[in-house]
């Protein structure tokens, strides 16, 4: 290259310098600014999923509160605050919680306070930081009935003037079949709620509310509940037909038969019956507190009629608590356990027959003058007019309620 060459190519490349660092000096502040809003909205970002995160907890957290007996509206609250604060330690944030009207769902929102650096200088919308989640329960109530048989017909069957009054619980059937719950011969049910995995075949104004089908299917709450020990045997093939008789809890081998005018108490323990029917017939009278009945062995079913009297609470404490009647898991499906007595208006505590059908039949009330009754059966059948009431007044006994009988555990996010 010659000298004149280079000469002018050694002075564009001085002009070209200055230039760019003319353009690149103008641009700094607006390649930081960018950065600067990157990070921002980084932050933004971070933040929002946090606040999110403790939002979705709190809800679900509080959804479960309202399944607390007598829980109130500033319970529910304290435990979403106290959710979020917790979760989000030393942030600038308020909670708002809205209870739904149905009682079935709580909204949390959570706000952040957040000033960024940079951002705002451009009116980006990113403060404050807000977040908001919805838990509700999945379409459910207290369990008062759950019928197990997942695919055959009346898993739930009531006939001939046959009524089921729920209070404030609800009655589930895990059946898919399109007649899942059944009811003839204006038969009559109410709860809280009617829930089935399948269908139901039912006159429109015969089940109050409309059933909702379609439901999942709820797993057997009390399927880890350990039977209670046998020991030896306290009496085999023991009948009572007359007179008051005071019984001990132990194993009674070979059944209970009570009778005629008996009038027996049972005291507060646990009460293995086995090989043998736990009858109940004549004008007998049957009563018992803070006690519990496992019925061992292919002959070991309920079975409760005529004119007899049945005031009976189960157990409040031990394996059994909870339980007032608890079928052998190992027995074969489809036996029947019959309620049949004139007068059984107490039955406090959990009726627990997983592979067993029972059957309510008398003409007149069952259940009615218990705190709370709950039914958990392969199938349950209500006929020949009984009017069968289950109370979930579980404030009102001693008797706990179990695991999986109380709302609280089947709680989803809807928003």
């Amino acid at each position: 290259m010659k000298t004149g060459q280079l000469s002018y190519a050694a002075n564009f490349l001085r002009n070209t310098s200055a230039s760019m660092a003319m353009t690149f000096a103008v641009a700094i502040p607006g390649l930081m600014g960018a950065a600067g809003i990157a990070v921002d909205f980084s932050i933004f970002n971070l933040k929002l999923t946090k606040l999110q995160g403790a939002a979705d907890q709190a809800a679900i957290a509080a959804v479960k509160e309202l399944s607390v007996v007598n829980t109130s509206k500033s319970s529910v609250t304290e435990v979403a605050t106290g959710f979020v604060k917790a979760s989000l330690a030393n942030a600038n944030v308020t909670v708002d919680v809205q209870i739904g009207a149905k009682n079935d769902s709580v909204k949390v929102t959570v706000t952040e306070i957040w000033t960024p650096f940079f951002a705002h200088f451009i009116g980006a919308n990113v403060t404050p930081v807000l977040a908001s989640a919805t838990a509700k329960f999945a379409g459910m109530a207290n369990v008062c009935v759950l019928a197990l048989n997942s695919t055959d017909e009346k898993a739930i069957h009531m006939d001939k003037q046959a009524k089921l009054q729920a209070t404030g619980c609800g009655v589930y059937s895990n059946s898919n079949h399109n007649q899942s719950i059944r009811l003839d011969q204006n038969s009559e049910m109410t709860a809280t709620l009617i829930c089935t995995a399948g269908g139901v075949k039912a006159k429109t104004k015969a089940v109050k509310p409309g059933a909702t089908t379609d439901c999942p299917i709820l797993p057997d709450p009390l399927s880890s509940r350990e039977a209670p020990l046998l020991g030896a045997c306290k009496a085999t093939t023991l009948e009572i037909k007359a007179g008051s008789m005071v019984l001990d809890p132990g194993h009674y081998c070979g059944g209970l038969k009570i009778s005629g005018t008996a009038d027996v108490t049972f005291r507060p323990g646990d009460y293995i019956i086995s090989n043998g029917v736990f009858e109940v017939s004549g004008n007998a009278t049957v009563k018992s507190d803070n006690a519990a009945f496992y019925l061992k062995g292919e002959a070991a079913t309920l079975n409760f009629t005529g004119n007899t009297t049945v005031d009976m609470a189960g157990a409040k404490s031990g394996n059994m608590a909870g339980l007032l009647f608890f079928e052998d898991r190992s027995v074969s499906l489809g036996r029947i356990h019959r309620i049949n007595s004139a007068n059984a208006r107490r039955l406090t505590g959990t009726i627990y027959l997983a592979n067993g059908k029972l059957r309510i039949d008398p003409n007149s009330s069952v259940a009615q003058d218990s705190a709370y009754t709950a039914i958990i059966a392969r199938e349950i059948e209500i006929d020949e007019g009984p009017t069968l009431v289950l109370n979930s007044d579980y404030g009102a006994t001693n008797v706990p309620v179990p695991d999986g009988i109380r709302i609280g555990s089947q709680v989803v996010l809807s928003e």
